[in-house]
């Protein structure tokens, strides 16, 4: 299992590296304002700021260079904000430096910089909002201050080259805020998080290990969705639900430990991670979304529990290494493809006043039709 220690030694290495790359860009800028007697800072005419008293918010950027060096005043007042879209789009831009004094950076102010590498959020900032830098898709990392408290949805959205970020002691991480980081390879969500939204890391297609804290009690949709290369999770024990496609095509995840207190599991939760094989649904389970277990091809075993009253369609269909199953007892309907495409199946229980339903996709529950559709021929069907 691979584990990043974002307090210690590597998050000094990145400060370290962060710190001497800045160096070397001032160093440079130093040299160049030397040999041609211009300013450091970027000239205040490529900047369109409104002014609020003694402060300037910076509201646009129309300059051109590679390397951005706000100026700490323009107009002769302190820069302390980076309104909405200031900076969006602004594609040929790598390296922009964020005067201290700036307490607030608006939403999607970065957007679409897909050239920026890294950046330095300033000490005085406490929130990052929505979409910040979603789309920066050279964005390798991001040194944000332990004063933030919030960070918005979708805010490193599409930062597909980001390798590493160190989340601060926020309570709340929102949806999709690290959708399509495909290079991210590992995360540590601080333990004071109580929430995280729908697709928090869907498509983080390199992370291989997470541990999510004991305060969170809902799984959300599509949190961990097509994030191929997991294999390791840890659920905390006071979760009760399990939502819609939260490991969707997690192809490498092999094992899962469903916390007792689960009282449902939602539509393909577990749909396409075929490197699961056994799977042990704890008694207080009462519902099993359809497709949640679909597709799971090296599924040798599943253990479903007698609390369980609700099975939805197709819920483990293709599960093709799959050679038996037992129905609950309470389980009074049963879709009749919920073994489609069972192609190993040899033996299949369910209670003897269970009915299978004809239920399509036109119609309601239709009549008992005593069969299961698209299971072998010799399969042996026994009620009990």
């Amino acid at each position: 299992m691979e584990q990043i220690d974002f307090k210690g030694s590597l998050i000094k290495s990145l400060n370290v590296n962060l710190f001497t790359r800045s160096c070397l860009i001032l160093l440079l800028i130093a040299l160049i304002s030397f040999l041609t007697g211009c300013s450091k800072y970027e000239p205040e005419e490529n900047f369109e700021v409104e002014t609020v008293g003694e402060e300037a918010y910076i509201t646009e950027y129309s300059g051109k260079s590679l390397v951005v060096i706000i100026p700490p005043k323009i107009a002769k007042r302190k820069i302390t904000k980076i309104n909405i879209s200031a900076f969006e789009d602004c594609a040929g831009m790598t390296d922009i430096i964020i005067p201290p004094s700036v307490t607030e950076i608006g939403a999607g102010a970065f957007k679409g910089c897909t050239g920026l590498k890294s950046i330095t959020i300033p000490k005085k900032v406490t929130v990052i909002k929505a979409y910040t830098f979603s789309g920066c898709s050279n964005l390798k990392s991001v040194t944000i201050p332990d004063g933030v408290t919030k960070i918005g949805q979708a805010a490193f959205n599409d930062c597909s080259s980001l390798e590493s970020v160190s989340i601060p002691n926020i309570t709340i991480i929102e949806q999709e805020m690290f959708q399509n980081c495909s290079s991210l390879k590992s995360i540590t969500i601080p333990k004071k998080v109580t929430e995280i939204g729908r697709c928090a890391f869907y498509k983080c297609s390199s992370l291989k290990s997470a541990i999510v804290p004991e305060g969170i009690t809902k799984i959300e949709n599509g949190m961990f969705a097509e994030c191929t290369e997991l294999s390791s999770i840890k659920l905390p024990k006071n979760i009760t639900d399990i939502g819609e496609s939260v490991f969707l095509a997690c192809q490498n995840l092999k094992n899962i430990e469903i916390p007792s207190n689960v009282k449902s599991i939602g539509m393909g939760a577990f749909c396409g991670c075929a490197s699961l094989k056994t799977v042990t649904i704890p008694v207080g389970v009462t519902k099993l979304g359809p497709l949640a277990f679909a597709d799971c091809k090296g599924l040798t075993q599943i253990v479903i529990p007698p609390t369980v009253t609700e099975i939805g369609e197709k819920l483990l269909s293709n599960c093709t290494g799959l050679p038996s199953v037992e129905f609950p007892p309470k389980v009074f309907t049963l879709p009749h493809n919920v073994l489609s495409g069972c192609k190993n199946l040899t033996h299949v229980s369910v209670a003897k006043y269970s009915y299978i339903s004809d239920k399509d996709e036109y119609g309601g529950w239709g009549r008992d039709v005593y069969y299961f559709s698209n299971i072998p021929k010799n399969c042996e069907v026994k009620k009990y």
